[in-house]
């Protein structure tokens, strides 16, 4: 069934779809924010990337009118996801965001139970309170995961500085292919039933690295991208630990967003001190907090409602 989020049959919405040539603008607008929002900035670079590829469905922005303009308030729907919310402001007070999710018709599908789920990403430490609080009080929904995550970032010039042509002697590391996808869907403990189509889409957009074993190409380490054009998913199987392997991918990653004109940027829960400390080494610094609101929709299966759509 087509999402209502595609509808346009009411013209007097207060949410305006931005086309193309607006989409390019507003990047404008964040390539001066960059440093401050390099999550922000290569999220709407995707975007951009994925429409001019023929990437017609992965993603509509929209805005309450010319606010994009204004102050660069934006909400983004992936709907093949779920959907997936990518949304932001330049206004602190989060004013027209809230004005938008209130008084839009676009988004009936918070309250459709036919939906698995809604995940809001990466939401600024600005917003997150009034987000939460909306979904809750508003939307009558149950939010079924709501974490602050640690935003933390690596400046491009120094990524640039990595040696990635250092690697153990037993492993190799390449850009992940898509017959990774499902290893990576099993180990993942965000999977979810979208996740092999969107790892096949985020690797459209950006590539994803893993390290290989030389004897068998067996994948043990990886980091993908995701939707932001960031580090997502970082992992390492249990018995390859400690071996140096994760370095390795990060590393990859953050020379190649560097190459590409970005800051390398990762989320991590607070309590993940081995990543924190990983990250640490690496030079990344953590520059504010960002949450992920996820809303897995009445009518579900205990399964369902038991795993968290991935991030």
């Amino acid at each position: 069934m087509k999402s209502i989020i595609h509808s346009n049959t009411m013209s007097n919405d207060i949410l305006k779809q931005l086309n193309l040539d607006d989409i390019k603008e507003l990047a404008n607008i964040y390539e001066k924010q960059k440093q401050t929002f390099p999550y922000i900035h290569s999220f709407i670079q995707n975007c951009i990337k994925a429409l001019e590829i023929g990437m017609k469905e992965y993603v509509t922005i929209y805005s309450p009118g010319d606010f994009w303009r204004k102050d660069g308030t934006f909400i983004a729907s992936m709907p093949n996801y779920g959907p997936d919310i990518v949304l932001h402001s330049l206004d602190p007070s989060g004013k027209n965001l809230q004005d938008a999710l209130l008084k839009s018709s676009k988004f009936k599908f918070l309250k459709d139970p036919s939906r698995y789920y809604t995940c809001f990403y990466a939401v600024h430490e600005w917003f997150f309170p009034k987000i939460l609080q909306m979904t809750s009080e508003h939307f009558k929904l149950n939010v079924s995961y709501a974490e602050e995550m640690f935003v933390m970032c690596l400046e491009k010039e120094k990524a640039l500085q990595f040696d990635i042509t250092q690697c153990p002697d037993e492993v190799y590391v390449a850009a992940i292919q898509p017959e990774d996808f499902q290893v990576i869907k099993q180990h993942w403990p965000y999977s979810w039933k979208s996740t092999e189509r969107k790892l096949e889409d985020w690797t459209k957009l950006k590539n994803g690295f893993g390290v290989y074993l030389k004897s068998n190409n067996k994948l043990v380490s990886w980091v993908t991208s995701s939707c932001l054009g960031q580090m997502c998913a970082l992992q390492t199987l249990d018995e390859h630990k400690k071996k140096g392997y994760a370095q390795l991918v990060i590393k990859h990653m953050a020379k190649y967003l560097a190459e590409l004109g970005f800051d390398c940027c990762g989320t991590v829960h607070p309590t993940n001190v081995a990543s924190l400390e990983l990250f640490s080494k690496l030079g990344f610094n953590s520059i504010y907090k960002c949450a992920y609101i996820c809303i897995v929709h009445k009518g579900q299966s205990p399964e369902v409602d038991d795993k968290l759509p991935s991030h």
